[in-house]
């Protein structure tokens, strides 16, 4: 049984690794590509409430903006990462119990 919790913990840490790798690089590409399509009811919001265009290269955001972004797509991964390793687990002690001979 502690085999399980040893391969659970190690995804774990393996699947957050890499989608923080992933959120970092995409939110490299953020400043530069149009995501909402100029339609200032799906764009981010400044503080003032004032949409942020992301097809126009004059705009830009600034270093909060950009923090308060990719704080949301690391909080949408955890909650994502969460929800996989439970349904992980829930497998694996199936498993576990129907090679035990359990019945659960």
């Amino acid at each position: 049984m502690s085999m399980i919790g040893i391969h659970v913990r190690h995804t774990h840490i393996f699947n957050f690794t890499h989608i923080f790798l992933l959120i970092i690089h995409q939110h490299s590409h953020t400043k530069q590509e149009s995501q909402f399509n100029g339609n200032p009811l799906n764009s981010p919001k400044r503080a003032d409430n004032t949409p942020i265009f992301f097809d126009n290269p004059t705009a830009s955001l600034t270093d909060e903006e950009a923090q308060e972004t990719l704080g949301r797509k690391l909080r949408v991964c955890e909650a994502i990462l969460r929800r996989k390793t439970l349904t992980e687990m829930e497998e694996e002690t199936k498993k576990a119990r129907e090679l035990e001979g359990v019945d659960g």
